[in-house]
């Protein structure tokens, strides 16, 4: 597998993050989305599991709960980031998928 690199000389530090996130041509950014990729899908199996199997789930609320909070954080973090580094922060705002991400981790950061 031949590896793509990628040399940011010249680009700020917010050209970088955004080129990270939105273009991961190296391996840590494809490392970090894959990342995301599977915290967003055991984050979903984990409410599917709350919402349909409560009862089984109940012995382990802690966890859950700790689970939840740091899958939280992280997707907090990544938002915050992205929208320091996006170009254009009203165009990110008005984007459909920054809107769900926003709609998605609002009501624990409002809650907290």
């Amino acid at each position: 597998m031949s590896e793509i690199i990628v040399i940011d000389k010249g680009l700020t530090l917010r050209e970088r993050t955004t080129r990270f996130f939105d273009v991961p041509t190296t391996f840590a950014g494809r490392l970090f989305k894959t990342f995301i990729i599977l915290l967003i899908i055991f984050s979903g199996l984990e409410f599917l599991s709350e919402f349909f199997a409560r009862e089984y789930v109940a012995p382990y609320a802690s966890l859950v709960a700790t689970f939840d909070t740091i899958v939280v954080a992280i997707f907090t973090a990544e938002y915050i980031i992205r929208l320091w580094a996006a170009p254009s922060r009203k165009r990110f705002i008005g984007n459909f998928y920054n809107v769900i991400d926003l709609i998605a981790i609002a009501p624990f950061v409002i809650a907290a």
